[in-house]
């Protein structure tokens, strides 16, 4: 858990940093815009007249995107949401998926229940998807049996990494 506290922590900080670094402009002196500006990477070309150098543009900026908050950046985020729910409305609106995810998901836990049983030393209950089961179960037609994939490209091989 510590260690999930750590990455969360230091997530936060870059996410904060990034979105402090470069949000206005910079002072600068006689020598900021002059040539031989020490701020600037070499590779950075020296900006034209009246435009900022690149190390104080805003990553928006710089890559051509719409900036927060922007009526753009909104747009952008709005389509980015309705694509992601675009997969969990099709699953609920479709009944044979719902049947074939329990299916799986049964599939997934006796198996799982069954590999406790044929190999004590084995043990990943302290995962919650141990069992891939429930919510875990994920996409039940991307499975051996009724993925192509898995049949006739594909080769699932078990692997065990026993902790010691």
């Amino acid at each position: 858990m510590r260690n999930h506290a750590q990455g969360a922590a230091t997530l936060l900080c870059t996410l904060l940093l990034l979105s402090a670094c470069n949000s206005g402009s910079a002072p600068t002196g006689d020598s900021g815009q002059a040539a031989g500006n020490p701020q600037a990477s070499p590779e950075e070309p020296s900006p034209g007249p009246g435009e900022e150098p690149a190390h104080e543009r805003r990553l928006c900026e710089q890559y051509n995107e719409p900036c927060y908050p922007d009526p753009a950046w909104f747009a952008r985020e709005a389509a980015n949401f309705a694509k992601v729910s675009e997969a969990p409305a099709a699953q609920a609106a479709d009944p044979n998926f719902a049947v074939q995810w329990n299916a799986q998901g049964t599939q997934n836990r006796l198996e799982y229940s069954q590999r406790t049983i044929d190999d004590p030393n084995w043990s990943s209950g302290e995962n919650a998807c141990s069992s891939w089961s429930g919510p875990c179960t994920g996409d039940p037609f991307l499975y051996p049996g009724t993925d192509p994939f898995y049949d006739e490209i594909g080769e699932v091989i078990p692997v065990n990494f026993y902790d010691a």
